[in-house]
Formats: C-alpha cells, structure tokens, sequence
C-alpha cells in the first residue's frame, strides 16, 4: 500500500507541476505578444502577468504544500518527534490549508503600494510593542532577582 500511496502522491505532484508549469508558459507567450499591445497595455499586462505569478506560488504554497505534508504525516511515524515540536508545526500546516482563499487574495493588497507601506507601519508598531513588553519583563525579572539575592545577604 505504501508503494501506491508513494506513486498516487507523486503522480499530484508532477501533475501540479505540469499545470503550473504551463500556465506559467502561456503566461510568458501572452507578455511576449507586445507588437500589438501599446504602451499602457503592455504595462498592465506585465503587472498583472507579475500578480498572478504571486497567486500561483501563493496557491502552490497554501494548497500543495499543506497537502503534501499531511500526507507524509499519514505514511511516517510520527511518534518519534516531540511534542513542543510537532504541535506547533501541524497546527501552522492546516492553518495554511484552511486559509488558502485569504492567501491568495492577499497577493493583491501586498501589490498596492499604500496597502503595502499601511502593512509595514503596522507591523512595525507590533513588533516595537512586542519588544517593549519582553524588554519591560526581562528588566523587571533582573530586578526582582538582584533584589532576591539582597535580601539573601543581607
């Protein structure tokens, strides 16, 4: 049964390849159509060929790859990797499959640059946030044990 399983598993992959493969090329032939295209249009179509390209690798990233992995789950015994690490790693894997639709709409909120610049500023302000909070109780867990250790000679 493995066997099967092995050849059913690469027979998805290889046919995903193909299909992203192809519209990847005809994708390539249509930018490369530009003798009849003016300026403005030729400019378009390179940006959306560039979004859709960012939508296929964002679909071959949520979808196959989740898919893959949990398969390989199903054929490999698991029993052996610790528990702070698998959890983690299977609750992001069906996070990713569950989220595919977001995924690839994101593709074009991430092309805008307004949206963009919004995206860094706010990640930004969470990280600054973060980073107050775990330097505030690192510096107030110091300061508890340099008076814990005081208290002991005094």
């Amino acid at each position: 049964y493995f066997r099967f399983a092995l050849y059913y598993t690469s027979g998805i992959s290889l046919f995903f390849s193909f299909t992203i493969t192809n519209l990847i090329i005809q994708c390539l032939i249509l930018v490369s159509l530009k003798n009849s295209l003016n300026c403005n249009t030729e400019d378009m179509s390179k940006r959306m060929f560039v979004v859709l390209s960012w939508q296929l690798l964002n679909t071959t990233f949520v979808f196959l790859l989740p898919i893959l992995v949990l398969c390989l789950f199903t054929f490999i015994d698991t029993s052996s990797i610790p528990g702070f690490i698998f959890a983690p790693m299977r609750s992001v894997i069906l996070l990713l499959f569950c989220l595919n639709p977001t995924q690839t709409s994101l593709v074009f909120l991430i092309k805008n640059p307004i949206h963009r610049e919004y995206i860094t500023e706010t990640m930004y302000s969470m990280w600054s946030r973060i980073r107050k909070v775990l330097c505030c109780a690192d510096s107030l867990g110091q300061q508890n044990a340099i008076m814990a250790s005081e208290a002991t000679f005094s």
